[in-house]
């Protein structure tokens, strides 16, 4: 299948007498300087909006049809995802804090949301921090005790429903996708889950449902992204290659799996309504 595929790219080609050559665009390909650079950049892909682009962004992470992004300071929800012209269609979106395009390129590790989750719990403040920084942490503080987040990790806030596993990227992204194939409009920002137009039984439910077949592996789980060319070279795969690689840098079953298991064996005073407090 991979040399096929490259084959029918142009990329190599056959001889009589079976030795497998450079074809023209490989030749083309190898070439250019840039073929022997290790390192690639994400693929710009164009906004439309009502028949208009209105600007690009570079896209390394999981993008998919009802996610919510955040686009000249408004947000918006996805419609259509089209990998083969690079091009998104938005419509205008409402409600919540707009989530926002990452332009990191590097996940973050379990470790450091799990330490992020002590330091909330138990109110440690670094010594180097100045007022301002000490004034916004303070404010997370409030509200991240105002919300009980110490002892619980599922909330409901009007017809939203917010999960917070204090886990890595890998992790996030592995939960996210796999509510978005059971059906909810699930968005991860920042570690954060936030499923739209759900309720706390409905969100049980799903996960239920998951844990109720057999775990699905990260390629068959990459297979459900429409564009999984992140890699510098992937563009000359064919797509059920591509995302043997993909599920593997982007998704961690075993830890996502591992995290909805404990979810679902919780207590239920752990994940009530939310109450508002004063923070």
């Amino acid at each position: 299948m991979f040399l096929r595929s490259l084959a029918e790219k142009g990329l190599i080609s056959q001889l009589g007498d079976g030795q497998l050559v450079l074809g023209y665009k490989g030749e083309n390909l190898v070439g250019h300087y840039s073929f022997y650079t290790a390192f690639s950049t994400p693929d710009e892909y164009r906004l439309e909006f009502n028949g208009k682009v209105i600007g690009t962004v570079p896209i390394d992470k999981p993008l998919t049809q009802e996610q919510h992004i955040i686009f000249a300071g408004k947000r918006w929800e996805v419609i259509l995802v089209d990998d083969k012209h690079k091009l998104i269609t938005l419509k205008k979106a409402k409600g919540g804090t707009p989530p926002q395009f990452s332009g990191d390129g590097l996940n973050v590790h379990d470790i450091v949301r799990q330490e992020m989750q002590q330091i909330y719990s138990e109110k440690q403040t670094p010594v180097y921090l100045n007022e301002a920084a000490l004034l916004a942490l303070k404010e997370g503080f409030d509200y991240f005790h105002a919300l009980n987040l110490d002892s619980r990790q599922i909330i409901q806030m009007g017809n939203m429903v917010h999960a917070f596993p204090w886990l890595g990227d890998r992790v996030t992204n592995t939960i996210t996708v796999l509510l978005q194939v059971y059906g909810l409009k699930a968005d991860s920002f920042g570690g954060v889950i936030d499923i739209r137009n759900c309720t706390l039984d409905d969100f049980f439910n799903t996960v239920k449902k998951i844990l109720y077949v057999p775990q699905i592996t990260s390629t068959e789980l990459a297979s459900n992204i429409p564009d999984t060319v992140i890699e510098k070279h992937d563009p000359f795969l064919p797509k059920t290659i591509r995302d043997i690689g993909y599920g593997s840098r982007t998704f961690d079953v075993d830890g996502a799996y591992k995290w909805l298991t404990q979810i679902v064996s919780s207590t239920h005073d752990q994940v009530e309504k939310f109450q508002p407090s004063k923070c």
